[in-house]
């Protein structure tokens, strides 16, 4: 019946067009898109009214009228009608894009953020193991400086053993081996 009138073909469809547009009517938040879904009513309503006057005059014989209305009103109407739903698409795709760049934006800003952290961690960690070296190599180098010195034969040195870790633990030893060096020294 539609490709006589109309010259388009509809199929049937497990849901109507009617119900498809009311589904979109309620998911319409914006102002525009409500706008939007007016138009498409709007231009839908008259569609249906201009193709039913042209189904009339065809099934009254007045097959002459029917295309008359059928070029001067129905098509014009069709075509409003078409206009509406790809207004509404370019909006939906407006929007869509919109929330793709926000999303982009936000996922750079994470980014950034992440990277920033990441260079801070970097920095005190580098930070935390300048001291940690010094902290383990200044009383080391104390230590070799003793024990160099007791190599060259100075045994008068205090050797402070004051440490509860492996360097004091060398401290002692070195203290030890100085205290027998001055008794072997002294015996002889």
């Amino acid at each position: 019946r539609d490709v006589a009138v109309t010259g388009v073909q509809t199929c049937a469809l497990p849901i109507s067009i009617s119900e498809i547009q009311k589904k979109l009517e309620e998911l319409a938040t914006e102002p525009e898109e409500k706008a939007a879904m007016a138009k498409i009513a709007g231009a839908r309503k008259d569609y249906i009214a201009v193709r039913g006057d042209v189904s009339k005059l065809k099934s009254g014989g007045d097959a002459a009228g029917a295309a008359a209305l059928l070029q001067e009103k129905l098509m014009p109407a069709l075509k409003r009608y078409l206009e509406a739903q790809q207004e509404f698409v370019k909006l939906q795709q407006l929007r869509s894009d919109g929330l793709r760049d926000a999303a982009t934006a936000e996922r750079m800003r994470t980014v950034w953020l992440v990277s920033a952290v990441m260079v801070t961690l970097v920095a005190l960690m580098g930070v935390a193991t300048h001291f940690l070296a010094r902290s383990v190599l200044q009383p080391l180098e104390a230590v070799t400086g003793q024990a160099q010195r007791i190599g060259e034969g100075d045994l008068s040195q205090d050797i402070r053993a004051d440490r509860s870790d492996e360097i004091g633990s060398l401290q002692r030893a070195l203290a030890t081996m100085q205290d027998s060096l001055n008794r072997m020294v002294g015996a002889v």
